[in-house]
């Protein structure tokens, strides 16, 4: 060897062998830093207005970007050598299995969609200020860690570096005093549903005596639980119920997502809600699978409010993001049908259905961003939406696959999705609640298809505005319509994928 190498090959080996389980979350970590510091020293600005800022970036947004991509590089390694680089790190604070590996793909692919969309809004709306993009890619980054943290500290350490920075992002646009009130709204009832977490937490730890999940379902088993087991049980599904939006948790929801930046409202519903689900899931899986007949009834009931109220409130709502901020609510509520299976199709389907959620809820946001104007997001399904099928068809025609992608209605994502969940749900002898999800998702047709019957049976009023969609924008549509047909089209190999992410689940 040469003796010139020789201090890189002695370096290499001091690096600890766990910096590989986080490689993904590093590296967007460290993109998020770079768009920063590009800002702060003005490499890559162009000076123009704005909300308060000196200079707009135009590097900040392809740093960003080009960090998530190399992010989805790094999953699809592991994904690849799993077998060799799976199992625990950090003392067993961190897991690498196909459930995290699947589902931290999911929430950086939302997050792709996510960087394009804004990249034209935030122009659009002269907020072009690096620490936006910095606060999405550091959410990001603490949504990945929350899918595969194996540990109730670790759970909490990367619950908060995910929710600190959509609470700013929420109120990003400080000079409306909607987006403030949102924000502070959004903050207070989150620290108040982490009060309720770490509470539990503490609970548990003081029971068990330990914060690993595995070892904590040692120590509980499957023998009778004691009230305050319980207790802490309960707690931890309220602090999570908090942030999923579960009914009758869900109060916040509609008015942070209408605060909030379409864009970032998009990010919410489907990130945040990716994230904590997959630590929900994961908790009630390894932790306390022995108590099932415990959790499950909670669930059941859960499920059946979270569902029914979601879409009986969408119903009268006119602003599509609060609109779509009762359906994702309504959503939450399936997903929980597919916990309560308590199964490997029961799991198999609600890491489907995750993903397809995302593609769906996503394009729909990046539909509602593209026929926004400046100083005006144009929300009104009544005012804003009427005769938009003539005005920019190819808008038309992605947003009304959404919406039947939403609803149900094959062949698209969203009716594999529901499907694999009644199966599942079926196939473990929930027929009620089965039931129960046919008759939600028949209420949700109503206001689905109200859009749908507005872009191409109204009318605008007065004079419509004239519809530019970036090149950005157009990207992130037709990589939603194409993910959303292609887990329509071809479901059974996708299925599949889920069904191998779930086996190891521990």
């Amino acid at each position: 060897m040469n003796p010139e190498l020789q201090p890189l090959v002695d370096a290499y080996r001091l690096i600890d062998p766990s910096l590989g389980a986080i490689v993904p979350v590093v590296l967007v970590s460290l993109f998020a830093i770079f768009a920063l510091v590009a800002d702060l020293f003005e490499l890559g600005t162009t000076r123009g207005p704005g909300e308060g800022e000196e200079g707009l970036p135009i590097m900040a947004p392809y740093l960003s970007i080009l960090g998530v991509v190399l992010g989805l590089v790094a999953i699809g390694w592991q994904a690849l050598r799993l077998e060799k680089v799976g199992g625990s790190y950090f003392n067993g604070m961190i897991v690498v299995d196909g459930f995290g590996v699947f589902l931290a793909a999911v929430i950086l692919v939302g997050t792709l969609i996510t960087l394009l969309v804004t990249v034209g809004y935030c122009r659009r709306e002269n907020i072009q200020l690096a620490e936006y993009y910095y606060l999405i890619l550091m959410s990001a980054a603490g949504m990945m860690l929350l899918v595969q943290s194996h540990n109730l500290v670790m759970i909490f350490a990367a619950l908060e570096l995910m929710s600190v920075g959509v609470y700013v992002l929420t109120g990003f646009r400080r000079r409306r005093v909607r987006a403030i009130e949102g924000a502070l709204k959004y903050f207070v009832l989150g620290a108040f549903s982490t009060g309720f977490l770490v509470y539990g937490i503490a609970l548990l730890y003081g029971l068990t005596g330990t914060f690993d999940l595995a070892a904590m379902g040692a120590a509980v088993g499957d023998g009778p639980a004691s009230p305050l087991l319980l207790a802490g049980l309960a707690l931890v599904l309220v602090g999570f119920g908090f942030k999923v939006a579960l009914v009758p948790f869900h109060m916040w929801s509609p008015d942070v997502y209408q605060a909030a930046p379409a864009p970032i409202t998009g990010f919410m519903a489907t990130g945040v809600k990716t994230a904590a689900f997959a630590a929900l899931a994961r908790f009630l899986m390894t932790s306390f699978d022995g108590l099932a007949n415990q959790w499950i009834p909670v669930l059941w009931v859960l499920a059946v409010l979270t569902m029914f109220v979601g879409n009986v409130a969408a119903v009268r709502q006119d602003d599509i993001k609060r609109m779509l901020a009762y359906s994702s609510i309504a959503h939450a509520g399936y997903l929980v049908v597919a916990l309560v299976a308590d199964s490997s199709l029961g799991s198999a389907a609600f890491v489907y259905y995750l993903a397809a959620y995302t593609l769906m809820t996503l394009g729909a946001f990046a539909v509602v961003v593209a026929l926004g104007v400046s100083g005006d997001e144009s929300t009104s399904i009544s005012r804003d939406y009427g005769g938009v099928a003539y005005r920019h068809p190819m808008l038309g025609a992605a947003m009304a696959l959404f919406m039947f992608s939403l609803i149900g209605i094959p062949p698209t994502a969203g009716f594999f999705g529901k499907f694999a969940v009644f199966s599942a749900a079926v196939d473990a002898g929930h027929v009620g609640l089965a039931i129960l999800m046919v008759i939600a998702s028949v209420i949700s047709a109503y206001y689905y298809l109200k859009v749908v019957v507005a872009m191409y049976m109204g009318a605008p009023e007065g004079e419509p505005a004239r519809i530019e969609v970036p090149a950005m924008t157009t990207i992130a549509l037709i990589a939603t319509v194409v993910g959303v047909l292609a887990l329509g089209i071809y479901p059974g190999g996708w299925i599949e994928l889920a069904r191998a992410s779930v086996a190891g689940l521990q």
